[in-house]
């Protein structure tokens, strides 16, 4: 059974909240409401930090947003609190999912802290998606979000 109010948030769906550019920033800003006035847990692996920062910085890089605009965005994640877990205890489980389903370790890491804590993936990356949707009962696309199981 799962978790109905926690999910485990994507940096693809984080990097939403100020990438205004982006499809379904809508969806993603519903999330964000809901856990700032308390409706919803969302918990990451840590991992999260590294790879928002690293997207704040490509955008900036490509134009998207002003280097000042990434820094601030990573300083407004930073200060939102998000509960955030350490991937030494499921390295081995993060190894192991990776090889499973063909994906990367960085996303075996989110897989892996969504099946520990019995909560839904929430992601924003198609790819991904795509790849696990038939394989993963506990994934949950951006697009279905709020309308879909949370």
């Amino acid at each position: 059974m799962r978790a109905a109010n926690r999910l485990v948030l994507d940096a693809s769906v984080a990097a939403k909240w100020h990438l205004k550019d982006e499809e379904y920033g809508d969806r993603a800003l519903e999330l964000l409401r809901r856990y700032q006035e308390g409706q919803l847990q969302l918990v990451a692996p840590y991992l999260i930090n590294y790879e928002l920062s690293n997207a704040f910085l490509i955008a900036s890089r490509r134009r998207r947003i002003a280097f000042s605009q990434a820094a601030e965005a990573f300083r407004e994640f930073a200060d939102l609190g998000l509960p955030t877990a350490s991937g030494h205890a499921r390295t081995s489980q993060a190894l192991d999912l990776a090889e499973r389903y063909g994906c990367s370790f960085y996303d075996a890491l989110y897989l892996a802290l969504a099946e520990e804590l019995g909560a839904r993936l929430i992601t924003a990356d198609r790819e991904l998606f795509d790849r696990l949707v038939q394989a993963v009962d506990y994934l949950l696309w951006i697009a279905d979000y709020p309308e879909g199981r949370a």
